[in-house]
């Protein structure tokens, strides 16, 4: 899943700030009609948890409902564009409307997702209105409200959880309007070798035209590869290597052509790097790295799980103060703003889902074993490159 650009083929806007709000104490909003406009709101931030922003939410985790209101920007166009609507993380289980239409929902939090919006928008005044429930149930990922008598790793009587951390609920990450060309750059895998002193780097394209250009510049390098499939290769001499001491990065654009026509483009920044496991060792750039640094969480007071740039780049550079390479997302995966930092300033992350928890009981398993892989296959997507 790509992230959101703005460039003279693609827009996007944030859709973040204050919006509208409403706990469901009685689950009666859908019935009542929520879907069109929330009675009795107050103002909210997104993104950010809802349990530090008011005196009666703190450890409330059921159903509550968000509303904001949107004109369709200059330059975003549903007659020649699809246009989506894309959520960071809302955790932990959302319903999405919009204009009144079903767009869709999604299970666990941490993870984007998106929907194709295209036929749904209005010129102005559209209304966008978000389902979110935070219940702690035994066949989520993670697990909470256990039944008595099985085994789980840890056991926290309050909130009912088999996991030490506290369930924040909310829309915590950037709500994003985009819109891409009809035909577009759909998805970009990069793999990287070294040859000796030369960097490789593949380049696989999803799309639906026939061609593609890819450039690679930085350190030096400004390399142009042209294809009718699906892959280019770049071979760059002397190749800048990524690693902890110098977190080099090129930067790679990739354009669809229609004939001589730009109808596309994509850039993402990308290191040239391999990674691999010898025996006891883990070997970066083919040199055993040792790995210094700590388990972090995203929490912060008032914002709860919600995004802080600010609260980060502390976090960064207190790590780079005590000479650390390297964190481990426990228990979730982080912000993509967290791990294109750590791609800028030279940290190695072990990435990982939220299956914390987890109970082997029979109930409930294969439910549980098929949100794992979803959220796997889903963490891989966003953050393979």
């Amino acid at each position: 899943m790509l992230y959101p650009q703005s460039n003279p083929f693609r827009q996007s806007i944030d859709l973040s700030g204050i919006w509208d709000f409403c706990f469901d104490l009685d689950h009666v909003g859908e019935k009542s009609n929520w879907v069109n406009g929330v009675p009795g709101a107050r103002p909210i931030a997104v993104p950010a948890s809802w349990n530090d922003q008011f005196a009666n939410g703190r450890d409330y985790l059921g159903w509550a409902w968000y509303q904001t209101r949107f004109d369709l920007p200059v330059g975003f166009d549903a007659t020649q564009q699809k246009i989506f609507l894309r959520f960071g993380s809302v955790n932990y289980f959302a319903e999405v409307w919009l204009n009144g239409a079903r767009v869709g929902a999604h299970e666990g939090g941490h993870l984007p997702f998106e929907f194709d919006v295209t036929s749904l928008l209005k010129t102005e005044n559209n209304l966008l209105v978000v389902h979110v429930e935070g219940e702690l149930k035994f066949d989520r990922v993670p697990p909470g409200n256990i039944a008595p008598g099985l085994t789980v790793a840890k056991e926290v009587k309050f909130p009912s959880a088999s996991f030490d951390f506290f369930p924040f609920c909310g829309i915590h990450r950037p709500v994003m309007l985009y819109a891409t060309p009809r035909d577009a750059i759909q998805d970009v895998t990069v793999t990287t070798d070294i040859v000796g002193t030369t960097g490789r780097v593949r380049v696989q394209i999803e799309h639906g035209v026939a061609t593609a250009r890819g450039t690679l510049k930085g350190h030096g390098a400004n390399l142009v590869a042209e294809t009718k499939l699906n892959a280019v290769t770049f071979d760059v001499p002397n190749a800048a290597l990524w690693s902890c001491e110098s977190p080099n990065l090129y930067d790679l654009t990739i354009e669809l052509m229609n004939g001589a026509q730009v109808i596309d483009r994509y850039t993402l920044s990308i290191g040239i790097r391999t990674i691999q496991v010898a025996g006891d060792q883990l070997l970066l750039n083919g040199k055993p790295v040792y790995l210094k640094g700590f388990g972090r969480h995203e929490d912060f007071p008032i914002n709860g799980r919600g995004i802080n740039s600010a609260v980060n780049i502390k976090d960064y550079s207190l790590l780079k103060w005590i000479n650390a390479n390297s964190f481990r997302t426990s228990h979730y995966p982080y912000a993509e703003q967290q791990m294109d930092l750590a791609d800028r300033l030279g940290f190695l992350v072990i990435d990982e889902t939220p299956a914390v928890g987890l109970y082997f009981a029979e109930e409930g398993l294969a439910r549980t074993l098929e949100v794992c892989r979803q959220m796997t296959r889903d963490l891989i997507a966003r953050d393979k490159n």
